[in-house]
């Protein structure tokens, strides 16, 4: 009996890219564990390991910002106290309650779907292979800050340098990102891009008087979604954006203020992973904006890239490199000259119906190509 281990720091039934490798594994006769945060549903596995989660009340939420630290203080006080910061990096994720029975599996395959598991991982292998499915660029992720700079980049980049290596495979999401663990790490990646399962869909004509953008998503602060909205409001009044958001209230409701009276700008009520591409059906064009200098947002292949293909509609996105490259070649959507708001703004209010139809038939062929069923076969599991 061949069996699997999925690690993520996660809930893993709301992660639609652990659940499509956990029907991979099982399509490939493996018996699938699981070591994730508690979930809202009961999953399609044998085990279903759980991480107990801390929570702070608000008046203590410096402690947890303190134990994020330490692992990269111990690590700036020397070579000495890499074990210590080790232990201070499982403690801080609360990730060894399960470490004694996961050890006894001797699991053949286990994917890792953060960094800060690889340590567990690696001692609970045995003569089992490690996956490491790296969806960001650790230590770049959220360079904007001062704190993870400080605080979280050294721990980082060590168990970047210490850990890569013992992956028997790593995967990672966009071209940009694979160049850069080669140039920092030299440390080879197998591109697996985030693309859904494939649906049956047919684009949908578009209204002269009535062009609808979407977007949707984490409301995280360093996409800078306020773009979108101040985008809108430069456009032509046929256009409407509706927006789905989960992550922050704060940083929703401030967006919110900041749309203010515009009734072409609408925060719907987030749906599930199930009704979201059939939701975005509905729509013309997914708007992608993400004017940032971090690194893993300039070089995003974001989830929604691939779910408004598979909605057959447009997209519409700023020059990032990666997702240029990908609408380009499939010809299914716009992009604008630069970063600005207005070469965005520019770029929507030519448009006219024909040309988003066209580029909504560029999708609809792109949907072939650009989903789950196609991107699987770049993980090889036929020597397991």
């Amino acid at each position: 009996m061949k069996k699997a281990l999925i690690m993520c720091l996660d809930q893993l039934d709301a992660s639609p890219r652990n659940n499509r490798f956990l029907h991979l594994f099982s399509k490939n006769g493996f018996v699938v564990d699981s070591l994730s945060y508690e979930t809202n549903v009961k999953l399609d596995v044998r085990n279903e390991f759980t991480i107990p989660v801390i929570n702070f009340p608000f008046s203590h939420k410096w402690i947890r910002g303190i134990t994020r630290a330490l692992p990269s203080l111990a690590i700036l006080l020397g070579e000495k106290l890499k074990m210590l910061a080790i232990w201070l990096n499982d403690h801080h994720h609360n990730c060894t309650g399960h470490e004694s029975i996961l050890n006894e599996e001797d699991y053949d395959i286990i994917l890792v779907g953060n960094l800060q598991l690889l340590p567990l991982a690696t001692r609970i292998r045995n003569k089992g292979i490690i996956i490491f499915d790296a969806c960001e660029y650790y230590t770049k992720q959220f360079s904007e800050s001062l704190y993870f700079t400080l605080f979280e980049y050294p721990m980082r980049n060590f168990l970047c340098n210490e850990f890569l290596t013992e992956c028997n495979q790593v995967f990672t999401v966009s071209e940009g990102l694979k160049k850069m663990y080669w140039k920092e790490f030299k440390v080879e990646t197998t591109v697996v891009r985030n693309t859904p399962c494939k649906y049956e869909f047919k684009a949908k004509a578009v209204l002269e008087d009535n062009i609808r953008l979407v977007h949707h998503g984490v409301a995280n602060k360093n996409r800078n979604l306020e773009n979108l909205i101040a985008i809108v409001k430069g456009l032509r009044k046929h256009f409407s954006l509706d927006l789905y958001l989960v992550g922050s209230q704060r940083y929703i409701d401030s967006l919110k203020s900041l749309a203010g009276d515009c009734n072409r700008i609408n925060f719907k009520t987030p749906v599930s992973f199930e009704d979201l591409v059939p939701t975005l059906n509905k729509y013309d064009i997914g708007l992608i904006f993400y004017d940032s200098e971090v690194f893993n947002v300039r070089h995003c292949l974001p989830n929604k890239l691939f779910e408004y293909i598979q909605a057959r509609i447009a997209v519409a996105i700023g020059p990032s490199p990666d997702m240029l490259c990908l609408v380009e070649k499939y010809k299914c959507g716009f992009v604008s000259e630069k970063f600005t708001l207005e070469a965005m703004i520019n770029t929507l209010n030519q448009l006219t119906p024909n040309m988003i139809n066209l580029m909504k038939d560029g999708s609809h062929k792109a949907a072939d190509y650009l989903c789950w069923e196609k991107e699987c076969e770049r993980v090889d599991l036929s020597n397991l």
